[in-house]
């Protein structure tokens, strides 16, 4: 919800935009994860249709996981 609210701030021209895309990028790397995604088709009923449209458009361009790629997690699973 915190996002949805970040949104609605940006669209009423309260949050500019490059604070937007930092919330864009953050939500593009949460969905690229199943889980996420799995949990969001149970969730999303909770939210505006204006803020999941934004979300579906998102999860839409099949965004890359990134998320925890700083921390090495596949290559420390295969040690």
């Amino acid at each position: 919800r915190n996002c949805e609210g970040m949104f609605i701030y940006y669209r009423d021209g309260a949050l500019e935009k490059p604070l937007w895309d930092e919330v864009e990028r953050t939500i593009s790397d949460y969905f690229a994860y199943p889980g996420v995604r799995e949990w969001w088709a149970t969730r999303k009923h909770w939210l505006t249709d204006e803020f999941r449209a934004v979300v579906e458009a998102i999860i839409s361009k099949n965004p890359e996981p990134k998320l925890y790629a700083a921390y090495n997690l596949d290559a420390s699973s295969k040690a």
